[in-house]
C-alpha cells in the first residue's frame, strides 16, 4: 500500500510520508432492529467529516459473511457491504477499523467454550479473518484489522481462567498468522481482555486483572474500553439475554437482536448511581484510565480507548462531568478516544451521541 498507517513507538504514522497520523473518530453501529443491508447511513459519514473526524470503528458481524448451517462457505453481500462502508469513506475522507463485535462465539467470546483448545468455532474465526484480510489487503482506506471485541476470559477458579487465557494467547497469535498470509501491512488492534475468576461476569467480588496480551507482530495497535463504573455508565441500560445470544439470523444474515433484550440488565432498584466528579469519583476514574494507558505504553505501544460512553440516564446523574474527567485525562495521557457511539445501539438508542445532551459539548473534544 501507497498510504497505509503503520505503528513507530508509541505513535502511529503515514507510511508515505512519514507523517504522524492521529485518529479522530468514533464507533459507528447499525441500531438494533435495523437491517444494515437496507440501511442508507451516508448522512453518518457526511456528518463525521462535517465534525472534522478521520477515522470510523465499523461493529461487523460473522453472520454478514457466513451462516452457521453452511461453515466456511462465505457471502458476498457481507464483503459488498464493508465494500459500500468503504466507498462512502474514500467519499467523506474516512478511514475504517474493521472490528469484529459478533464473532462466532457470540458476544466477548461468551459461549464458554471459545477459549477451550480444539473448539471448531475458532476455526472458523480463523478462516473468516483470513478471507476478509485477502479480500481488502491493499485497501488504504481500511486502516486496521480489530480481531475480536471485548474479550472476555472467565473461569470459575485461577486453574480454569489462566487455561482459557493461554488458549486466548495462541488465537491471537494463529489469527495474526492467517493474516498476515495475504495481508503484511495493516495494522492489528487487539484489544486488552478482561480475565474474571468468579461465577458472574458482572459481580463486584470477581477477581479481574489488567492483561496486555503478547503477540507475534510489531504492527499492533493496543486498545482498551471504559466504562467504569458500569453501575453508573450503564445505569438502566437494557442488553442482549447473553444465555440465547446469538438470536436466529434473518433475511441476508444480520442477527436482529430486539427479541433478545431484557430490561434492565443491571438491577438498581429504580435508583440513580451519581457521579460527583469530585474527591474519590475523580480519583477513581483517573487511577483506572492510568493504569490501562500506562501498562500499554510502557511497552512501547500505541493506544487508542476504542470505546467509552453513557448511556442516557446517566447523562442526567453526572454523565456529561464524568464524560468530560474522562476525556480530560485521555487527553493528558496523549491517548486517541472514541465515543461510542455514532448511532443508538439498543432499542432505547440508550448510546446514542445526538440523543443526549452529549452532543454540544463533545464534537469539539472528539476531534482535539
Amino acid at each position: 500500500m501507497k498510504n497505509c498507517i503503520i505503528r513507530e513507538g508509541k505513535k502511529l504514522i503515514e507510511k508515505e510520508n512519514g507523517h504522524v497520523f492521529r485518529m479522530t473518530g468514533i464507533n459507528l453501529v447499525t441500531p438494533v432492529g435495523i437491517n444494515p443491508f437496507q440501511e442508507d447511513n451516508e448522512a453518518d459519514y457526511r456528518l463525521m467529516s462535517e465534525i472534522g473526524m478521520n477515522t470510523a470503528r465499523i461493529q461487523m458481524e460473522y453472520s454478514w459473511f457466513e451462516d452457521d448451517d453452511a461453515p466456511f462457505i462465505y457471502k458476498e453481500t457481507g464483503f459488498r457491504l464493508l465494500e459500500r462502508y468503504i466507498a462512502l469513506g474514500k467519499k467523506y475522507g474516512i478511514r475504517l477499523v474493521l472490528d469484529m463485535q459478533h464473532p462466532q462465539s457470540g458476544f466477548q467470546g461468551r459461549n464458554g467454550v471459545f477459549w477451550e483448545e480444539g473448539c471448531p468455532l475458532q476455526q472458523r474465526f480463523l478462516a473468516l479473518w483470513e478471507a476478509i484480510a485477502k479480500r481488502f489487503s491493499g485497501e488504504e482506506y481500511v486502516i486496521a484489522y480489530d480481531l475480536i471485541n471485548e474479550p472476555a476470559i472467565q473461569g470459575r477458579d485461577r486453574e480454569e481462567a489462566e487455561r482459557k487465557l493461554a488458549e486466548y494467547y495462541g488465537l491471537l497469535s494463529r489469527t495474526i498468522e492467517r493474516i498476515r498470509l495475504h495481508d503484511p501491512e495493516h495494522l492489528i488492534w487487539v484489544e486488552t481482555p478482561f480475565m474474571i475468576i468468579g461465577q458472574n461476569l458482572y459481580s463486584d467480588e470477581n477477581e479481574t486483572r489488567l492483561i496486555i496480551p503478547p503477540v507475534p507482530d510489531e504492527n499492533v495497535i493496543y486498545d482498551f474500553h471504559m466504562y467504569h463504573p458500569g453501575a453508573f455508565t450503564h445505569q438502566g441500560c437494557v442488553f442482549p439475554d447473553f444465555a440465547n445470544y446469538p438470536p436466529v439470523p434473518r433475511d441476508e444474515g444480520w442477527l436482529d437482536q430486539t427479541e433478545g433484550f431484557f430490561h434492565p440488565a443491571i438491577n438498581l432498584g429504580g435508583q440513580p448511581v451519581n457521579y460527583s466528579g469530585e474527591g474519590e469519583d475523580l480519583a477513581e476514574i483517573r487511577k483506572v484510565l492510568k493504569m490501562q494507558y500506562g501498562a500499554i505504553y510502557a511497552r512501547n505501544f500505541p493506544c487508542v480507548c476504542g470505546e467509552f460512553g453513557i448511556c442516557s440516564e446517566a447523562a442526567e446523574h453526572g454523565g456529561i462531568q464524568w464524560v468530560e474527567d474522562v476525556t480530560d485525562c485521555l487527553d493528558e495521557g496523549e491517548v486517541i478516544y472514541w465515543y461510542v457511539s455514532m448511532q443508538g445501539d439498543s432499542p432505547r438508542d440508550q448510546f446514542n451521541l445526538f440523543r443526549t445532551p452529549l452532543a454540544q459539548n463533545l464534537h469539539w473534544r472528539l476531534v482535539g
